[in-house]
């Protein structure tokens, strides 16, 4: 089995400094692996996507694992239209740029909820969130037909995510770039002494105008 593409990121594996683990490039080149084996996330470019930890206040370990957030809406578009009330909104979200190119995605991690999940479970977390970017990549996300867009059915989409895992870890793909997520949160803490995590702040949209809607002559 080849791989698709290289990974875009020159970093090297388990990125370390004298300061610890940097976690957030360490997701970075693992993501890049997957891309490079997993053909349904092939369309994905990683240097327009970004990787955040956000910290969960409550200590239980049910709950949001990680979230990806699209940086257009629907199509595509940087304007949305919304009609409330009398008024019609237009709504933008903010192009966003890291290292000269323009960010569509940016995908937040629960700490410590994630780094306390199995192995597998990390796995399949990334992967099933790197599913909701659209086919395009054009900072949508996909869409499914019925009573929920985000994920059509449930059963389906859980399926397909582990499909996807079992595809990674069955091609030759360089193990280094996962060694960091074996163990829980405590003991990542010990086998780095620290772990640099950085938290990106959330764009969100801006109100550009709000207008009156246009009144109807009977």
């Amino acid at each position: 089995m080849k791989p698709f593409r290289s990974t875009q990121m020159s970093l090297p594996f388990e990125p370390q400094t004298a300061e610890g683990l940097l976690f957030n490039e360490a997701l970075g080149l693992l993501i890049g692996e997957i891309l490079r084996w997993v053909p349904d996330l092939n369309h994905i470019k990683l240097n327009q996507l970004r990787v955040s930890v956000t910290y969960n206040k409550s200590r239980s370990r049910s709950g949001l694992l990680a979230y990806l957030l699209p940086m257009k809406f629907r199509g595509g578009s940087p304007v949305e239209v919304r009609h409330r009330g009398k008024h019609v909104y237009h709504w933008a979200m903010l192009p966003q740029f890291h290292e000269g190119r323009e960010i569509l995605y940016l995908i937040y991690f629960m700490v410590p909820r994630f780094t306390n999940l199995s192995f597998r479970d990390k796995l399949e977390t990334i992967i099933h969130e790197l599913y909701h970017v659209h086919p395009d990549f054009n900072g949508d996300l996909r869409r499914f037909s019925g009573r929920s867009q985000w994920h059509g059915n449930m059963k389906d989409y859980d399926r397909k995510v582990s499909q996807m895992t079992d595809c990674f870890l069955n091609s030759p793909h360089n193990p280094h770039v996962y060694e960091f997520l074996k163990g829980n949160h405590g003991r990542l803490m010990r086998k780095y002494g620290n772990i640099r995590m950085e938290k990106i702040r959330e764009p969100r949209p801006r109100l550009l105008k709000k207008l009156p809607l246009p009144s109807v002559s009977v």
